[in-house]
């Protein structure tokens, strides 16, 4: 026991600065609708009710319905963030997501090869290297909505591969089966592809419990897909096809950083001597839900790194994969981890530092305009926090005009005014109407 611990002394500094980042993140923008119902909302513009309050089960349910049809497709996962919105509290989701954090890592760690060396590394990619890495602990509704279908999707796919499936871990299965495909369609939409293909190719070698789980997922994607708000999502996602609407797709891979961290170790490897048509025939699962998850970001035509969230995974998982296999000395692999896993707590800590500045300026934000009760409100700071974007995709809470908006709707104000003395060379004057 004492060297399990000395071994992921790494792992438990980062997964203590992650949950110390997440008790500093307020409320955020899209936490502010999750803690009222939705009930009456007819298309992803609009707001909730502000005085209608999720109370019991009934109304949540009704919330989750209306949520469905006008917002998205992600009941499961969207259903737990209003249950921490509106009841748990911000205080259990900080424990909650650590905990979704060490089960993914664990999880990718198990479906490269079971080395406890990588799941320092999963960590370190995914809150170093990935590309807007504030994804994972940008309040609740944005951390739950990629950190929770990464745990389902991960651990589906880690118990679908056991052939030796006991009763109670079938029952897991099916319902992790189901659930996952119902997350988030980043994730689930390129393994239903892959699974489908799977099982129409190779349904004679699976075994029932398998094909039946695999049908379950499917079910649960298709659910996930076919909700009416996902046609409004889509349409508002669609760009041109001529040369500019082109160059506007190309323009969201510029997120990627995972993935081409994978194609640099896949070259090497292949520069070391790897058969890389053995090597695709191996991964051909992973790679195929890869090309599908970049196609899909590409075809969706929205630029934003939550769109390539889905590949990122899927190359971390494929990164994780090979270095397990390429590298043979333990000590090559301790050595790397050392150094990526000091990289990632330096990172954190100085995460924390910027984030304090941006939770400080937002929390006296929040405090003058629940104070005021005037109808237009002016809130005063001596100066406004502004980062460098490159930094800025570290942290969350920040300002803006969408973030004032929630203040006004949250408070029922006409107007919110945030003035700086001295005015702030970037943003002097936001203003919401």
């Amino acid at each position: 026991m004492r060297g399990k611990i000395e071994k992921n002394w790494l792992l438990v500094a980062i997964l203590a600065l992650f949950f110390v980042l997440n008790t500093q993140i307020p409320k955020v923008i899209d936490d502010y609708p999750y803690s009222r119902s939705f009930v009456g909302v007819s298309s992803p513009a609009e707001d909730t009710d502000v005085n209608h309050r999720v109370a019991n089960i009934g109304d949540l349910i009704d919330s989750q319905v209306n949520h469905y049809y006008a917002i998205n497709g992600r009941t499961p996962v969207q259903t737990l963030v209003q249950c921490f919105c509106c009841w748990w509290g911000k205080g259990a989701y900080n424990i909650f997501a650590t905990f979704l954090l060490l089960v993914i890592a664990i999880g990718i760690s198990r479906l490269a090869g079971k080395d406890a060396y990588l799941e320092t590394f999963v960590c370190v990619c995914l809150l170093t290297f990935l590309s807007g890495p504030s994804t994972l602990y940008n309040g609740i509704t944005v951390g739950l909505n990629y950190l929770m279908p990464t745990a389902l999707c991960v651990w589906f796919l880690l118990i679908l591969k056991d052939d030796a499936i006991g009763t109670w871990r079938l029952w897991g299965l099916l319902l992790l089966a189901f659930f996952a495909g119902w997350s988030h369609e980043c994730l689930s939409l390129p393994l239903a592809g892959v699974l489908l293909c799977c099982l129409l190719r190779y349904r004679k070698r699976m075994s029932v419990k398998q094909v039946v789980a695999v049908m379950l997922f499917l079910m649960g994607c298709l659910l996930l897909v076919l909700a009416p708000a996902n046609l409004i999502r889509v349409s508002d996602s669609a760009t041109d096809t001529d040369y500019d609407g082109l160059q506007f797709r190309l323009m969201q891979f510029r997120h990627l950083r995972i993935t081409y961290l994978y194609i640099i170790c896949l070259v090497i490897s292949v520069v070391r001597g790897m058969n890389i048509r053995a090597y695709a025939r191996k991964e051909s699962l992973w790679l195929s839900a890869l090309l599908l998850a970049l196609a899909m970001s590409f075809c969706i035509g929205a630029v934003n790194e939550r769109v390539v969230y889905g590949a990122e995974v899927f190359a971390l998982i494929l990164m994780c994969r090979l270095i397990y296999i390429a590298s043979k000395s333990m000590c090559w692999r301790r050595y790397i981890r050392y150094i990526a896993g000091v990289l990632c707590v330096v990172v954190l800590i100085a995460v924390n530092i910027l984030q304090l500045s941006y939770s400080e300026q937002f929390k006296k934000v929040d405090k003058a305009i629940s104070d005021s009760d005037k109808k237009e409100c002016i809130v005063r700071l001596d100066k406004i926090v502004c980062f460098h974007p490159r930094i800025e995709k570290y942290t969350s809470a920040h300002l803006d005009r969408f973030q004032l908006y929630q203040f006004q709707w949250w408070y029922g104000k006409d107007t919110v005014i945030i003035l700086s003395q001295p005015p702030c060379k970037q943003h002097h004057h936001q203003h919401s109407q």
